[in-house]
């Protein structure tokens, strides 16, 4: 969201971006080529030609690598690098990022040497665990050891941590007491780069929003089941539910205080039956469509990622001071 965005311009924070259309939104803000980083591995030639870009833009193949030497000269490659992240993220990213040093040869006999200037990594999205970052800076050491012997063709610059930290509060003592000493004492022990960034998006977007959203039906499905119908759908603001394994926390702010709970299915509005947002809900055994169900920290993922299907419109967005 534009807001949001503002904000962190505000607080001097720099962005990654994955398209053309990102680039625009944060240099519309003010944004500057050294203050982002075009992180999209894979970016086809008329969106380099386009983007005018000189700016660091990351790579994960050869092919890559040559496309924007030809295409943006004047932008600074950054290798990203593949690591694995042991089974600790909740959405892995390895499957298709990261090229991995068993083909670094591809990259040791490029003629003429074309410079890259730094690595980049991403263990994948919320993880909750130091193993997967330690395995990850393990990693950066075996390509820095390889890249040691080709100071023309490398120029360690830059390192890209990627983000994977998690956005919820319930996780702060995790990030405070372990991940942040963690990283820490890694960057210390790398003097190789100039300069360490991060791209925390889902730990500053997270708990940045909430909504409220009305039940417009109830019903008892033939199973027995109690369900309701809300006025959003997996193919909306719920989207995280599909594809980022969001599990959204239901509250009933319409009827307070309870009275009798009992478990609910809550479905979308949309005439997809797989429009499924959550099973086994506790709700007051009471609500009825016109009650209203809210659902905090669904701030990342959200908003970004929810279409029109059906034709129902996005919701409208208010700022809370």
């Amino acid at each position: 969201m534009p807001a949001v965005l503002e904000e962190l311009h505000r607080g001097g924070c720099g962005f990654d971006c994955a398209s053309l259309a990102e680039l625009r939104s944060v240099r519309k803000i003010g944004s500057t080529s050294d203050g982002i980083i075009y992180a999209n591995p894979c970016k086809s030639r008329r969106e380099l030609l386009d983007a005018d870009y000189e700016g660091m833009t990351t790579f994960d193949s050869h092919s890559e690598l040559t496309k924007i030497h030809e295409i943006s000269p004047r932008s600074k490659p950054i290798l990203r690098i593949f690591v694995d992240d042991k089974g600790k993220s909740r959405i892995p990213l390895n499957k298709k990022f990261g090229f991995h040093i068993r083909n670094i040869h591809e990259l040791e006999y490029v003629e003429p040497s074309i410079p890259i200037y730094g690595l980049a990594f991403h263990v994948g999205s919320d993880c909750t665990s130091t193993v997967a970052y330690q395995s990850a800076f393990d990693t950066v050491r075996e390509f820095l050891e390889r890249f040691s012997r080709y100071p023309n063709a490398f120029k360690p610059e830059v390192l890209d941590i990627g983000g994977g930290f998690s956005g919820s509060s319930a996780n702060d003592a995790f990030f405070r007491n372990e991940l942040a000493p963690l990283i820490r004492k890694e960057v210390e022990l790398l003097p190789e780069f100039k300069t360490f960034i991060a791209e925390p998006g889902r730990f500053f977007a997270q708990e940045s929003c909430s909504i409220r959203v009305p039940v417009i039906g109830r019903k008892v499905l033939p199973d027995g089941t109690r369900s309701v119908t809300i006025d959003e759908s997996v193919y909306g603001i719920f989207s995280g539910v599909l594809f980022d394994g969001f599990k959204p926390e239901f509250e009933c702010v319409t009827r307070k205080p309870y009275t009798r709970m009992v478990k609910y299915t809550i479905f979308g509005r949309t005439c997809d039956s797989a429009d499924i947002i959550a099973e086994n809900v506790w709700l007051p055994n009471e609500i009825d469509d016109s009650d209203i169900l809210e659902v905090r920290s669904i701030g990342a993922y959200s908003w970004v990622s929810m279409s029109k299907f059906n034709g129902f419109e996005k919701p409208s967005v208010h700022l809370c001071s």
